[in-house]
C-alpha cells in the first residue's frame, strides 16, 4: 500500500494492527523473561497451599468483567472434590492469564 496514497481510515487500521503486534510482542518478552529466570539455578518457588478450582474461578470471572463481551461466556467446570495443590500460586496465575488471554485473543466474537 503507497502510504501517500492511504486514506485516514486505511492508516488507523494499519497503526491499530501494528500496536496490537506490538503489544504482542511485549507479550512475548516478557514470557521469555518469565521462561529464563525459571531455568536460573538460583531460582526459589514460592509455593503455597491452594484450590485451584477456587482459583480458576477467580480467574475466569476476573477475564469475563474484562472482556466486556456478553456474547463470549467463560465458564470452569473443574468438579467437586479437587485436591489441593502445593505451587507457585504467580506463576500457576500466570498461565491461566495466557492460556485465557490467548483464547479470548483467537475468538472470533472477542476479536471484534
Amino acid at each position: 500500500m503507497n502510504a501517500a496514497k492511504a486514506s485516514t481510515l486505511e492508516k488507523t487500521r494499519l497503526v491499530a494492527g501494528l500496536k496490537d503486534e506490538i503489544e504482542h510482542l511485549v507479550c512475548l518478552v516478557d514470557e521469555l523473561f518469565v521462561l529464563a529466570k525459571l531455568d536460573f539455578e538460583g531460582i526459589t518457588l514460592c509455593r503455597e497451599i491452594f484450590q485451584l478450582g477456587e482459583l480458576s474461578s477467580d480467574m475466569v470471572q476476573t477475564f469475563q468483567l474484562a472482556t466486556g463481551e456478553p456474547q463470549v461466556r467463560l465458564c470452569v467446570d473443574a468438579g467437586a472434590g479437587l485436591p489441593r495443590v502445593s505451587a507457585d500460586l504467580g506463576l500457576i496465575e500466570r498461565v491461566f492469564e495466557n492460556l485465557i488471554g490467548n483464547a479470548l485473543r483467537h475468538t472470533a466474537a472477542a476479536s471484534r
